[in-house]
């Protein structure tokens, strides 16, 4: 679930999307207004594990009204796509982040354990999968290794007059992600898609994340 996933990544200081979890239409209303427009709507259920393609998300959520029908509108998603109840269903609202988006995460290999992944994010991993892997634990000229080691390291780094991303920021998001990592042997893997990475450093934060737990 998306809101358990952020409360592990909030308390090892990685930044996430700021948000709140609703169980109704009125309350959705309500949590929109909280957060300001825009924001965005997204189911909160780990059997929905690519949650764009199966319709869970909506973006750019611009008025209670809109937020009110929205929540219907994922609810009657998750029911159609899950067979489960409707009534009472947990949405996310959470604010709206920009940037360039990333992949951070971690799956387990076999022989080597625990890698920590960087790359591109958004479609760009379903499409180039440019990222790169690193072993755990990560220190911090691990992390910088790590994001030089993409083909589109550039794009980060500013081209055509953009400006470089907080790769500060982003490097210790990183080095947090592979402590968790290290002090929870039974995370099996963890997908942070996208993360999006800004020139303003507080801008950098986690807007989705999926835990697999090994039993």
């Amino acid at each position: 679930h998306l809101r358990e996933a952020f409360e592990v990544l909030s308390a090892y200081g990685i930044p996430v999307a700021r948000f709140v979890v609703v169980r109704s239409a009125e309350a959705a209303e309500g949590a929109a207004r909280g957060l300001g427009f825009p924001v965005a709507m997204k189911i909160s259920h780990g059997g929905l594990v690519h949650k764009t393609e199966a319709r869970g998300v909506a973006l750019n959520i611009r008025s209670t009204d809109e937020a009110f029908h929205t929540y219907h509108g994922l609810t009657h998603v998750l029911a159609e796509q899950l067979k489960v109840e409707m009534a009472g269903r947990a949405v996310v609202i959470q604010e709206m982040v920009s940037g360039r988006e990333l992949i951070l995460g971690m799956v387990r290999d076999p022989n080597v354990g625990p890698l920590l992944m960087f790359g591109l994010g958004g479609v760009w991993v379903e499409t180039i999968r440019d990222v790169a892997f690193r072993p755990v634990p990560l220190t911090d000229l691990d992390a910088r290794e790590l994001m030089r080691a993409i083909r589109g390291y550039p794009v980060l780094a500013g081209v055509r007059g953009q400006k470089p991303v907080a790769f500060d920021r982003i490097e210790e998001a990183i080095t947090r992600l592979s402590q968790l990592v290290a002090d929870f042997p039974c995370i099996e893997e963890i997908d942070i898609n996208p993360f999006f990475a800004s020139e303003v450093p507080e801008d950098c934060k986690a807007a989705d994340a999926r835990f697999r737990l090994r039993w």
